[in-house]
């Protein structure tokens, strides 16, 4: 990913019902030297979605277990695939179906918050938003192509109807 498709301060939000969890990736952000960021903490799944819909942060971190709610059940709800941003998917313990419902759901990464490091975190967030940019460069690149084909299908009708029109006034005269 290029350095200068970041933002200049990244904004974060963490979904996560446990403060102990919040105060130490806190502590993983406080102590990341190449990210300039900005955290914000909601402890309620409820609360998470109002700020997901709100669309203020760069990358949101879920909790795979929020105050009875998935974080995969939060990730349907929000619609996590149609939206720009990345979403990071949390959990305790390291589960392969879990993962690949996540990545199903369009979770950018599943990380194990035992493994958690302040440069694990860094890589983390650099790949889901290198993801996430490759796949709008991708998106705007197919709809180039759709708009080429458009223009394309438009001129070639265009032109095969102007000799069909004179042949048809011929005939009719």
């Amino acid at each position: 990913m290029r350095a200068n498709s970041l933002p200049e301060v990244l904004r974060v939000l963490l979904v996560d019902d446990d403060e102990e969890d919040f105060l130490i990736i806190k502590h993983l952000f406080a102590s990341m030297k190449s990210i300039d960021s900005k955290l914000e903490w909601v402890s309620s799944s409820d609360e998470g979605i109002e700020k997901i819909n709100e669309a203020s942060h760069d990358v949101y971190l879920i909790d795979y277990r929020s105050d009875g709610r998935t974080g995969l059940a939060i990730l349907q709800e929000v619609c996590a695939i149609a939206r720009p941003e990345p979403f990071i998917l949390l959990t305790g313990v390291g589960d392969v179906d879990i993962e690949r419902e996540s990545l199903h759901l369009a979770a950018s990464d599943y990380v194990v918050k035992k493994n958690l490091t302040s440069e694990s975190l860094v890589r983390a967030l650099y790949y889901a938003l290198g993801r996430k940019e490759q796949e709008k460069q991708k998106i705007d690149q197919l709809l180039e192509v759709n708009r080429s084909k458009d223009e394309f299908i438009s001129i070639a009708s265009h032109q095969l109807r102007t000799p069909v029109t004179t042949v048809k006034q011929y005939i009719a005269m």
